[in-house]
């Protein structure tokens, strides 16, 4: 694309996925071109300096790969947020999306490469999201996007959902990066179950007559 080379990282008789390379300009047009033994095609692509959707949508539904830590606490096993397991408002989440744009550079290293992130560097989107969820925004100061080592141009996005102004039940979800949008996905959303921490006795607080 544009003259240097794209990332494959999928191919079958009909579709290939790439990822771009990072010497592209952010806005413009740039060739794309795919080469093969029986010759080359060639197409023009419009650019953007981002176009986020989330990664890893639940078959046949329009929910979101989403983790949820409760609160961050050590003893918490992440469970996947979907119709059966909801997440509560002031739950810590963990999304995972894709075209975020450009990271920072890590301390003493480059910008992320093309291709699988490697692990032991932070690299972090220089552009952080806004996220929706249904009237409630989440302003990019209290949200985190950082890349997956392991994994090609996917990032974590993690955020807390509000204690109010979330719809119980389904609410809509969407992150805005540069002014772009994703396509609308939904977050089931619960208001949480009130549990008992211990039980006492009343008897016991009884006084002598």
């Amino acid at each position: 694309a544009g003259g240097a080379p794209a990332y494959v990282t999928f191919l079958n008789d009909t579709t290939i996925q790439a990822e771009l390379p990072v010497s592209l300009p952010s806005q413009g047009t740039a060739t794309l071109t795919v080469s093969t033994p029986a010759g080359n095609a060639s197409t023009t692509i419009q650019l953007a300096y981002a176009s986020p959707a989330f990664f890893g949508m639940l078959p046949g539904s329009t929910i979101p790969l989403v983790m949820d830590y409760k609160d961050q606490s050590s003893n918490v096993v992440p469970f996947r947020v979907d119709a059966q397991h909801p997440a509560v408002p002031g739950d810590h989440l963990v999304a995972q999306a894709t075209g975020m744009g450009l990271t920072t550079t890590p301390l003493g290293g480059q910008p992320a490469p093309t291709g699988i992130t490697p692990a032991g560097s932070a690299y972090t989107a220089q552009v952080q999201p806004n996220i929706s969820v249904g009237a409630t925004l989440i302003p990019s100061s209290a949200t985190k996007a950082t890349l997956i080592p392991g994994q090609v141009g996917v990032f974590s996005v993690e955020f807390q959902l509000p204690q109010n102004g979330v719809s119980i039940g389904s609410d809509t979800f969407s992150l805005n990066v540069s002014n772009s949008t994703t396509l609308p996905a939904t977050l089931p959303v619960d208001a949480g179950v009130a549990s008992i921490t211990g039980v006492r006795n009343g008897a016991s607080f009884a006084q002598n007559a």
